[in-house]
């Protein structure tokens, strides 16, 4: 019994001196944490909650059984107490290489411990040491973490859009929103130009500011994630997204507004900068000099602006007139004149007979230009208003209304620039230029030869882009030489010495000079309301005008008391008068007031303005004596006043069978033109055969003088083959159901002028 109890001790005692030895045997060299960041004192850094594999390197370390660690530091081979971390499963490497995966939960230093049998140990380590691990949390609470990651992505937004927005708004951009923008606009403007003046100095507190955002973004990211991997994608993306693509497109297009909002977090920022920011922009300033803002020549101020016209803020008539005027100082008169070989002019040596006065008043030129030996010897400027006092029936040389008024003549080079063109018309010299160039020939030394001429209108024509056409212009551009579709007036047929259509002499009465008839007309077809456009065509008016049989003279002489009553206080008449030449007296009232009436006062309105009431009824009628009955019966008026002509006096005087006629004559005008609109006919024409049907029965009145009508074939003969209009006018495609009626025996123009002409004229009263 003894034995076997001594061969138990000599058992135990022999185990318990080889786990000495075999704790002896392990030892530790060093460990490797794959995360973690050394500290001066030999520590390791490890983060919290964050699971770390550290590889164990030593002697014999395939005899560790577990791995653990303890709060509480010692030295082999005493005992240890493990805290709460969270320990994998040992890998066993090598012999000599451990590996384990741990987590650790709270904050604080950590000591590692080994087991070898049943119990943990602090490790004997070569050299002697201890394995310590600081485990450290966030610098700060996850929610406040939170809050200054979403300001800094804030910050780095506005830093970048900033960045864009203002230093895209020059100088000279807020100075022009500031003068010419909405009050808002102008506000902004007001508020960001301080700080946008001193330019360098906000790039770099601008540049400052976003890059120590951006840094702090990527710093407090990793400290949030733990993982620098993750830190960088994060805060790459997020500062991609939010600090630069949105606010940058944002402020692309209200940098103005953003700008003007966030100048107090600017301000605030140059002066947290200044210390950096203020030196670099001193030395910018120094190295690239002052900024200047953007300046732009005439090309780009006018491609600019007609950006503008694309974008809508700026019409294109506008767009014209800016560019026109931007182009003055590089278009020359040579590119706007009008060749002398396109150009109405006179001879000197003309005479101003009335032919070449229907000729000036024609062409509708204010200014004429009057040549010499050849019409590159330019002499003088006629102007239109020169001829007022002018009498065709004198002759009056052209050359002694030049030399009597004397103006003055322009010549140009040819490579005058429109500015300096429009600044010598400004002086009041002239209106018009003549345009002259060197011309070389064989032979000869070159010399200055007149090619053309330039007005004032040529000038405002291409400042405003457009043509300026007036009532009188015969063409539209002196370029083109477009043609007007506009009818010529020849004035040649208020004079009483020219032929009529058919060719025989047409006498007068009672003649009346052209000026006064032309002067007639533009009085009746201006201010007297019956014979205004709407009621009459101004071609059948001119050619009632032309009528010797509505012009009668008044003879005092011959009366027995040296008057002529006009117009009888309260007895009908059913004519209107229109004072020519002389005067009259008209009496009014109970106590017989008397005024005076000199030429063009005119009397008997209601009379003619009764004939456009009936119009309509008279136009029912068939009958042409239907139609002259019911002219009698209510066309009339009863004067309040008493017209006496007392002197020697010219008048015009129409009746409501003469207007009536006039306005029928104007009506199937007015349907005729309608019809010709249906085909290829020139609608001129057709002003042309009315015209022709009043002279027509004129000729054929004053030949035959009997008062006995022609039949209508005549008329038809005329109105149709004379001016060649048979084929088109009558074509079978050709709607002219109303103009058929002008070939009725009762609706024929002819006879019924010829009768309401001869029921009613009196040449001489």
């Amino acid at each position: 019994m003894l034995l076997i109890t001594c061969l138990v001790l000599f058992v135990t005692f022999v185990h318990t001196v080889k786990c000495v030895k075999t704790h002896e045997n392990v030892a530790i060299h060093s460990v490797a944490p794959r995360q973690f960041s050394q500290t001066n004192n030999g520590s390791y850094s490890l983060a919290l909650k964050t699971e770390v594999y550290i590889e164990i390197y030593g002697d014999h370390l395939d005899l560790v059984k577990d791995v653990a660690f303890s709060n509480e530091p010692s030295e082999f081979p005493a005992r240890c107490k493990p805290t709460m971390a969270s320990i994998g499963e040992v890998e066993h490497l090598s012999n000599n290489v451990i590996a384990v995966s741990a987590t650790f939960p709270i904050t604080g230093t950590y000591y590692l411990c080994i087991k070898l049998d049943d119990n943990f140990i602090y490790p004997n380590t070569v050299p002697s040491r201890s394995f310590k691990f600081d485990v450290e949390g966030p610098l700060l609470p996850l929610w406040l973490h939170i809050i200054l990651l979403i300001i800094l992505f804030i910050l780095s937004g506005i830093f970048s859009g900033l960045n864009l927005g203002l230093m895209a708004l020059g100088k000279t951009e807020l100075k022009l929103i500031e003068a010419a923008g909405s009050e808002t606009e102008k506000r902004y403007a007001k508020t960001i130009r301080p700080v946008r003046e001193r330019g360098n100095f906000l790039l770099c507190t601008l540049l400052v500011g976003n890059v120590l955002v951006n840094n702090s973004l990527a710093i407090l990211m990793d400290d949030l994630t733990g993982n620098g991997i993750y830190a960088i994608i994060v805060s790459t993306l997020g500062i991609t997204i939010f600090g630069e693509i949105v606010p940058q497109a944002v402020c692309s297009r209200h940098g103005l507004c953003v700008g003007a909002k966030t100048i107090w977090l600017t301000k605030l920022f140059m002066v947290v900068t200044f210390p950096i920011a203020f030196p670099v922009s001193i030395v910018l300033d120094y190295m690239l000099g002052e900024e200047i803002g953007a300046v732009y020549n005439r090309k780009k101020l006018a491609v600019l602006v007609k950006e503008q016209e694309v974008a809508g803020t700026v019409a294109r008539d506008e767009m014209n007139i800016i560019t026109g005027a931007l182009a003055m100082t590089t278009k020359t008169v040579e590119d706007v004149m009008t060749p002398l070989s396109d150009t109405f002019m006179l001879s000197y040596y003309d005479v101003l007979d009335f032919n070449a006065l229907n000729e000036i008043f024609s062409n509708g030129f204010t200014r004429i230009p009057v040549y010499g030996e050849s019409r590159s010897d330019i002499r003088a400027i006629l102007n239109v208003k020169d001829l007022a006092f002018v009498n065709p029936d004198h002759n009056v040389p052209v050359s002694t209304i030049c030399e009597f008024y004397n103006r003055s003549v322009i010549i140009v080079p040819n490579h005058t620039t429109l500015e300096c063109m429009l600044k010598e018309f400004r002086q009041g010299k002239a209106h018009m230029a003549f345009v002259e160039r060197l011309v070389k020939a064989e032979n000869t030394d070159p010399q200055l030869q007149t090619i053309g001429l330039v007005t004032l209108e040529d000038v405002i024509e291409e400042i405003i882009q457009a043509e300026i056409v007036d009532e009188t212009d015969i063409v539209t551009d002196n370029v083109n030489r477009s043609v007007r579709n506009l009818r010529k007036r020849d004035f040649r047929i208020f004079n009483s010495q020219q032929t009529s259509i058919a060719g025989t002499q047409v006498g007068s009465a009672v003649p009346i000079s052209p000026q006064l008839k032309i002067t007639a007309l533009r009085h009746l077809a201006s201010d007297v309301a019956p014979f205004k456009e709407n009621h009459l065509s101004l071609s059948i008016l001119q050619s009632m005008l032309n009528c010797s049989d509505l012009v009668f003279r008044v003879h005092t002489e011959n009366s027995r008391d040296g008057q002529v009553v006009l117009l009888e206080k309260g007895v009908k008449s059913n004519a209107f008068f229109l004072i020519v030449q002389g005067s009259a007296e008209v009496q009014f009232g109970s106590d017989e007031l008397t005024f005076p009436a000199g030429p063009f006062y005119s009397f008997g309105e209601p009379a003619l303005a009764k004939v456009n009431e009936l119009f309509d009824e008279l136009m029912s009628l068939e009958k042409i004596k239907e139609r002259i009955d019911l002219l009698k019966e209510k066309a009339y008026f009863v004067p309040q006043y008493t017209v006496i002509a007392r002197t020697k006096m010219e008048c015009i005087r129409i009746t409501t069978e003469h207007y009536f006629l006039a306005k029928y004559l104007s009506h199937y005008r007015a349907v005729a033109q309608k019809t010709l609109t249906r085909t290829s006919i020139d609608a001129g024409v057709i002003s042309d055969i009315f015209e022709s049907a009043w002279d027509k029965y004129l000729e054929e009145c004053r030949a035959s003088g009997d008062g006995q009508t022609q039949g209508p074939e005549q008329f038809t003969s005329f109105h149709y083959h004379q001016n060649g209009l048979t084929d088109n006018f009558l074509a079978d495609d050709v709607h002219h159901d109303e103009t058929d009626s002008l070939l009725q025996k009762d609706n024929n123009p002819i006879l019924l002028a010829r009768s309401c002409l001869n029921n009613s004229n009196n040449s001489t009263v």
